[in-house]
């Protein structure tokens, strides 16, 4: 995958407007991997999490967390056995700012933080 590929995918996956760099195929490495700085960072309440294989594949309708065949479906949506008392162990500052645009000096310190992603 190119690094123009690449950038549009992380763009189409934030909710972020492909930059010019993404909008070409021939646009250098150097080019296609430059962010822009936000105005302002957003809390991860306000995350936009758009996964394409939700609404394009077929999903099993049966949400139980068991052991099955799931005939006509290409994976199987359940949902997650909470933790008791999450906790975070690292991150990627670099990731929280550059690509999801959260402020992560004080967004990962949150308690949410390790329920959010956890």
């Amino acid at each position: 995958m190119t690094d123009a590929k690449i950038s549009t995918t992380l763009a189409s996956a934030t909710g972020a407007a492909p930059t010019a760099a993404t909008s070409s195929s021939a646009a250098t490495p150097a080019t296609a991997t430059a962010t822009s700085k936000p105005a302002a960072y957003k809390p991860i309440e306000k995350l936009n999490f758009d996964n394409l294989s939700l609404r394009a594949l077929p999903i099993d309708p049966d949400r139980r967390n068991v052991t099955r065949q799931v005939p006509n479906a290409c994976f199987s949506r359940v949902d997650p056995t909470p933790l008791k008392n999450p906790q975070l162990i690292a991150y990627s500052a670099n990731v929280l700012r550059d690509c999801l645009e959260l402020d992560a000096d004080n967004e990962a310190k949150r308690k949410e933080f390790a329920e959010y992603f956890g």
